[in-house]
């Protein structure tokens, strides 16, 4: 069983590499481009700036909250199925599953797409202030939130478009869901997010 997890396991940390390094590149391209005597811009010299990175933040967040609204209708409904007694609350079940099958496949395409680009923001927002941060609560609680949010997407797009080979086998399929409906990415990313903000407006003081 585990064979095949830690394989898939390896996988998805180099996919999660990989997504990581393209993004700096793109960002390096974009933020700090060559001098007129062909060198690369000085620090502090890139079309972002601070202001504009604190922006991509604000938007990662933004739109991290935006897609938590596929989260909360997927697990109210299956949590009113499942909790509440059917005789006391049959109105109120019939309710939240008209609203959950009239409005899953517009939330779904919501959460997909918002998380997608709310990962490319993270990324751009945490390079943008790599090695330029004091406070190391504040720093490592943004790498740590960005890189919950790349495991979180990532095993998302994997379950969304059922990649080969992990889908090809029942473990990584386990492995895969695990790792994007549990609880336990989700809370870390909730914890080092309400840590770097906190950190974050005590140093703006």
């Amino acid at each position: 069983m585990w064979k095949h997890s830690i394989k898939y396991v390896l996988l998805i940390i180099v996919l999660a590499t990989l997504f990581s390094m393209v993004m700096y590149s793109t960002y390096q391209s974009l933020a700090y481009p060559s001098d007129d005597d062909g060198g690369n811009g000085g620090e502090g010299a890139g079309i972002f700036g601070e202001e504009g990175a604190k922006v991509f933040g604000s938007l990662a967040l933004g739109l991290l909250a935006l897609s938590f609204g596929y989260v909360l209708l997927k697990r109210g409904y299956i949590y009113s199925q499942r909790y509440l007694p059917k005789d006391e609350y049959k109105e109120l079940i019939t309710l939240i599953k008209r609203v959950y099958f009239q409005f899953r496949k517009p939330m779904f395409w919501l959460h997909v797409t918002v998380n997608i680009v709310a990962t490319i923001f993270a990324v751009i927002h945490g390079y943008s202030f790599l090695g330029n941060v004091e406070n190391i609560i504040l720093y490592y609680a943004g790498i740590i939130a960005a890189l919950a949010m790349i495991i979180l997407t990532i095993s998302g797009i994997i379950m969304w478009r059922r990649f080969w080979p992990m889908w090809d086998y029942k473990e990584p399929r386990k492995l895969i869901r695990w790792l994007h409906r549990q609880w336990f990415f989700t809370g870390i990313l909730l914890l080092a997010l309400a840590f770097h903000l906190l950190f974050g407006e005590i140093g703006g003081d």
